[in-house]
């Protein structure tokens, strides 16, 4: 294998590895904001723990739809437009006054997710092919930093603003 095709493979890599740290932190933010959003919709916790399961759901859809789309469409552009997706949804979750609006975004976060985690998945595998093992090890260690460094942004956010 010549330097560029390494090159590439390094870039590729790194890049699903940010892609997992974004889904990661999607996933951990939830519960440190929950009280924050139940006071944005004015709704009560009760309520507003609903975003857990419909955030599974999303995740369940885009994983099975995003599996389906990367078997008919190049896989990039599907990770590129699910990331999109998410950070959108996650972009517009805290000024969303309605628990109605809150529930479309988790849901369209969870899809979101799921997709991309479906493809980092299956796009590690086809840059790394048989030698994958430390690559997906590393993708997933890449989710659980996310979710990690989640709640302590979000505590230093509430800190400093007193908001989410």
């Amino acid at each position: 294998m010549n330097t560029l095709e390494t090159k590439q493979k390094i870039r590729r890599t790194a890049a699903y590895y940010l892609s997992y740290i974004t889904i990661g932190f999607a996933t951990g933010i939830i519960g440190p904001t929950l009280s924050g959003l139940s006071s944005h919709t004015g709704t009560n916790l009760r309520a507003v723990s609903y975003l857990f399961p419909i955030l599974s759901i999303g995740y369940l859809i885009g994983s099975f739809v995003g599996g389906r789309m990367y078997d008919r469409i190049k896989g990039h552009p599907v990770t590129a437009v699910a990331l999109v997706l998410l950070l959108t949804s996650m972009a517009l979750i805290p000024l969303t006054p309605f628990l109605w609006l809150l529930l479309v975004l988790f849901l369209l976060a969870g899809m979101a997710s799921g997709t991309v985690d479906v493809g980092g998945n299956i796009l590690i595998i086809w840059t790394h092919g048989e030698g994958v093992g430390p690559f997906m090890v590393g993708l997933h260690f890449f989710y659980g930093l996310g979710a990690f460094i989640a709640p302590m942004i979000v505590g230093q956010t509430l800190k400093l603003t007193a908001d989410i």
